[in-house]
């Protein structure tokens, strides 16, 4: 395979997929979509909004049938659960969907049942779906939220420290 054809996706912009990263020392993959080489196209960011779309309204009717567990158990859908981010490959075969749930003390299982209802959720989607190909869905808890309350905490803590300073002067 030329150089010219593989797509770079670290940080120092030396790294080809399949190879270990020299940055974040990990296998490189599609999946790898924490710096993008580009700025996204236009078609991309219209299918991440169709991607977004069409599983919200999957999720919203819980059109997915009952998911059974290895031991035969029937596994519940999660409840209410929202698409926060919908990431994808350039080459659309790729997909990163990150979940919020409604309760975040269940986030694991809402995970672990995504997960397994892939193929099913693939299916429901490539009926739903004007694309030639169904990308390969990965979902995520989002942690964006808790990130952004972690600063807005150090910024309140970080205020409250120069207000008891100068009240000190």
């Amino acid at each position: 395979m030329k150089n010219a054809t593989k797509e770079i996706f670290c940080i120092r912009q030396k790294c080809y997929k399949g190879t270990q990263c020299c940055c974040l020392g990990h296998v490189v993959s599609n999946l790898d979509l924490f710096v993008p080489t580009r700025a996204p196209s236009p078609r991309v960011n219209r299918v991440e909004k169709e991607i977004r779309a069409i599983l919200s309204n999957i999720f919203q009717r819980q059109d997915i049938p009952p998911i059974f567990s290895k031991l035969g158990d029937v596994i519940p859908f999660p409840g209410i659960v929202t698409i926060t981010r919908v990431k994808i490959s350039p080459d659309l075969r790729e997909c990163k969907v990150f979940l919020r749930p409604l309760i975040g003390e269940h986030a694991e299982k809402v995970v672990d049942y995504f997960s397994v209802a892939v193929p099913v959720i693939r299916k429901l989607f490539a009926q739903q779906s004007r694309l030639r190909v169904v990308p390969n869905f990965k979902f995520e808890i989002d942690l964006s939220f808790e990130a952004a309350e972690r600063i807005d905490e150090l910024l309140r803590k970080n205020a409250e420290r120069a207000a008891k300073g100068d009240e000190g002067a």
